[in-house]
């Protein structure tokens, strides 16, 4: 039964078009074993929001940076998203910062490999939209919960249709400046092919705000808006399943505390 649901995870994981995003907490019992719960978390392509324990795993003590790298980076080639990882959200441990290293060193050389293998338009649009992305918030793709989220919700903003651009102005001036350069590289390559005509950000940026007070499912909003805003529907998925904290992994539990009987 394990091995049959495992690889129907496995192929429903390979099938994701958006990246992932995870969250790693450590958890200890009560005879202080160490236990590593990692979760993915990805909008799928119906516009939903999932999150699935991938491993709730025995680790050895002590939990060096090194060896934590070694078994996540084991977990992820099991589960063969190696190579789709967009953000990785960790506790503070200082065993976690050094993890964090290691994996971002590791992956990002990986990603900057298939780029170069890609041959398909709209992959490459999104791909090359990733690499400018990390180029100039690098520190901002694996965190620990003690790093600055500030361009994270920056980005996460400008895609929610009730706020874009004017409430960066308010909150975040020091960046905004940046934060909307970087988005309209992404939506360069998207508006290359098309002279003369405005960029899918400017349509998007243009278009009336929606009511602030308004109900309003953000993933609903791109799933309508899906095609429309080709490009930015893309960043959206990738952008709006990054989890800000590792509660994701606790609330598996329902209860509050890292600690299990």
């Amino acid at each position: 039964m394990h091995k049959t649901l495992k690889a129907q995870l496995k192929e429903t994981l390979n099938k994701v078009s958006s990246r992932i995003s995870l969250t790693c907490d450590m958890w200890t019992s009560c005879q202080t074993e160490e236990y590593l719960c990692l979760t993915t978390h990805y909008v799928n392509d119906n516009w939903k929001l999932i999150s699935t324990v991938l491993n709730f795993s025995h680790i050895d003590s002590p939990h060096t940076g090194n060896t934590m790298y070694a078994v996540v980076l084991s977990m992820l080639q099991d589960w063969g998203i190696d190579d789709k990882i967009f953000c990785f959200t960790l506790d503070n441990a200082s065993s976690n910062d050094r993890m964090q290293d290691y994996l971002k060193e590791t992956l990002l050389a990986r990603d900057v490999l298939l780029y170069n293998e890609l041959e398909h338009d709209d992959d490459d649009i999104l791909r090359t939209m990733t690499i400018e992305m990390k180029s100039k918030f690098d520190k901002y793709w694996f965190n620990s919960e003690q790093d600055d989220y500030g361009t994270l919700f920056a980005f996460a903003m400008i895609l929610d249709p009730r706020c874009k651009l004017s409430v960066l102005k308010f909150c975040y001036e020091n960046i905004f400046g940046d934060v909307e350069a970087t988005l309209r590289e992404y939506d360069d390559k998207e508006a290359s092919s098309s002279f003369g005509e405005r960029s899918i950000l400017d349509v998007y940026l243009e278009n009336p705000k929606l009511d602030r007070k308004a109900e309003l499912g953000i993933l609903a909003f791109w799933k309508e808006n899906e095609h429309r805003y080709k490009g930015l529907s893309h960043l959206a998925r990738d952008i709006l399943a990054v989890p800000l904290t590792t509660v994701a992994s606790e609330s598996t539990f329902s209860i509050w505390g890292s600690s299990i009987e």
